[in-house]
């Protein structure tokens, strides 16, 4: 149940508010993205397909996984690769609430662009016809931490509720070093991608809600779920702290089976949201590092609250060593990936644009998951980036070798396509992997139809520009595009066989 009404106020610093630091949440170096928008305000991103016309022409329903009042969700597959995808449609509002439907619905599209984290749901693409929108997002077979928490019929022990709020803590860092509060986090908010040995691996998702803040800004529109909702939030003065507060109350529901502040109504929780203790009766079997992480996170004071940074960090994680068995990984793929890093090169921007299409398109794929863990363990931080001396002192204690200083160097000049001092999540997986499992027909096709534009079976110089640059071009951009098309097609045109081509002559060296 949540308060989800009303417009978005990043009202400004106020002079009768007290301000909070928030210097810690901040990261200026964090990922750059392409902030180009459309009439609808809607964000370019050339790996997110967007259509509009009905996404039933590339898709098959294979059955509904869930309904709401404005959205059902159901099972797809490609008709193509035969990838399965979740595909939330939403109908469009009439009249008085088109305006703020369309508007969390661009907001949440938006901002899932940016996402670049193991832990965050991916968006594939979209699909805007006259009735509905479409979004296409990972498909987690595990259904949601809420499901899995009523299936377990009780509490978890410590060491899976620890392998679970890590994941968690590293989705919240990453969102607030991004300037993101979730302010919906629950765990119906929260879907299991997997389980490998008893454990879950969880994608966060649901940012409609979502809201980009900037330093001192103070919120003041109730937004979240009941048993979830932050005390300052009910007060309508709250910054990214809430999230923490979220993540308390998870966290105690893992421990307990029961949230920490229950009532027989609306009225009655929010009263003990707002001045009663939890029940620490029910921890007094747990840990001391654990009961002491549980009374951080549901601190009334939020200067006193912890950070999502400061709770990655913290020794209860230490004593389950929950960071160690999210990333272990054999030698030998350690090899293999560290050999793939050092022989990847740039080459053209079609062929990196559609390389990270095929990526980001197939992160379910064995070797994608051997990559992604080596990444983890690489990004000690768990804010989703590395940098040059992460990937120095990440590799120098799984890999040895004398010339490692160069070869760090020689990656990272490769890796960091978007040249921000820091390698992406899936930048590094892209070059870790073996890509000659993209070598298909059909996995080419796929990517040649991100740029073929209406399926004409030719990609021009407008398709280029579109899926690369988006609606504004600069004369630059323009020429680029014209030189990337006379290097590889003929005619003013790239067919199928060109493209494959230079793909194989990428992906295969």
């Amino acid at each position: 149940m949540g308060n989800k009404n009303g417009k978005k106020n990043n009202s400004p610093n106020e002079s009768d508010l007290e301000q909070e630091e928030e210097e810690e949440f901040f990261d200026d170096n964090m990922p750059k993205f392409r902030v180009k928008k459309d009439q609808k305000g809607l964000e370019h991103n050339p790996l997110i397909s967007q259509y509009k016309k009905n996404p039933f022409l590339d898709y098959k329903k294979i059955k509904e996984l869930g309904s709401g009042s404005f959205a059902t969700v159901y099972l797809v597959k490609h008709n193509l690769t035969g990838a399965v995808r979740a595909m939330k449609e939403i109908k469009k509002m009439s009249n008085e609430g088109e305006e703020d439907n369309e508007e969390e619905i661009i907001n949440e599209i938006n901002i899932l662009m940016k996402m670049d984290h193991p832990n965050i749901v991916k968006i594939f693409g979209f699909y805007i016809t006259n009735d509905y929108y479409y979004l296409l997002t990972e498909y987690c077979s595990g259904g949601s931490l809420f499901d899995l928490i009523i299936n377990n019929n009780g509490p978890f022990s410590e060491i899976i509720a620890s392998y679970i709020m890590h994941q968690i803590f590293s989705v919240v860092n990453y969102c607030h070093k991004m300037k993101i509060i979730h302010r919906d986090l629950k765990p119906e908010n929260i879907l299991i991608y997997k389980n490998e040995n008893g454990f879950a691996q969880i994608k966060v998702c649901d940012f409609g809600t979502s809201l980009m803040f900037n330093r001192g800004d103070i919120q003041k529109e109730l937004v979240g779920s009941i048993y979830y909702i932050a005390p300052e939030v009910l007060k309508k003065k709250y910054n990214s702290k809430c999230d923490m507060w979220s993540c308390g109350v998870i966290m105690y529901i893992l421990l307990t089976g029961v949230p920490p502040f229950g009532g027989s109504n609306n009225k009655a929780i929010f009263t003990k949201i707002l001045g009663h203790d939890y029940d620490k009766k029910l921890l007094e079997k747990k840990c001391r590092a654990c009961k002491e992480l549980i009374s951080l996170l549901l601190e009334r004071d939020t200067k006193k609250r912890i950070k999502a940074d400061a709770a990655l960090k913290h020794k209860w994680f230490d004593i389950y060593k929950s960071y160690e068995i999210r990333v272990d990984v054999e030698p030998e793929v350690i090899e293999a990936c560290i050999a793939n890093l050092k022989k990847y090169k740039k080459s053209s921007e079609i062929q990196e644009v559609a390389l990270a299409y095929l990526v980001h398109n197939n992160l379910q794929l064995k070797e994608v998951d051997s990559a992604s863990k080596i990444f983890g363990l690489i990004d000690k931080k768990g804010n989703g980036k590395i940098n040059k001396e992460e990937l120095y002192n990440g590799l120098e204690a799984i890999y040895k070798s004398d010339r490692l200083k160069q070869d760090v160097d020689e990656i990272f000049q490769n890796l960091d396509v978007n040249n921000d001092l820091y390698l992406e999540y899936e930048e590094f997986i892209r070059a870790a992997i073996d890509k000659s499992v993209f070598l298909t027909d059909k996995s080419l096709q796929f990517a040649f139809n991100l740029f073929d534009k209406g399926g004409k079976g030719e990609i021009t110089i407008d398709d280029l520009i579109s899926v690369i640059s988006g609606d504004e071009v600069s004369q630059e951009e323009m020429d680029n595009a014209r030189n990337m098309i006379d290097n590889i097609g003929s005619e003013g045109k790239i067919r199928f066989k060109e493209f494959k081509e230079i793909m194989i002559k990428f992906i295969g060296s």
